[in-house]
């Protein structure tokens, strides 16, 4: 019995992680402002990391890198 619940509980959990029906939300998502240059910035990043430039790829992150190590 308690496995049975417990089976129960995960086929709940799994079904409520499954997709739903990409095409609407998708389009809803291009049509937002901040699409195209979110993915532009993205496109970059990728470019410029397969490249394997270093100095292409760190101007494409847009926050302060800190490294925090001691002695």
């Amino acid at each position: 019995m308690k496995r049975a619940i417990a089976l129960a509980g995960v086929a709940a959990l799994l079904s409520a992680c499954a997709t739903t029906d990409g095409a609407s939300s998708d389009a809803a998502f291009a049509s937002c402002a901040a699409y195209a240059p979110a993915y532009q910035v993205t496109d970059e990043f990728m470019r410029t990391f397969n490249s394997k430039n270093p100095e292409a790829w760190g101007a494409t992150f847009h926050f302060p890198s800190v490294r925090i190590a001691s002695g």
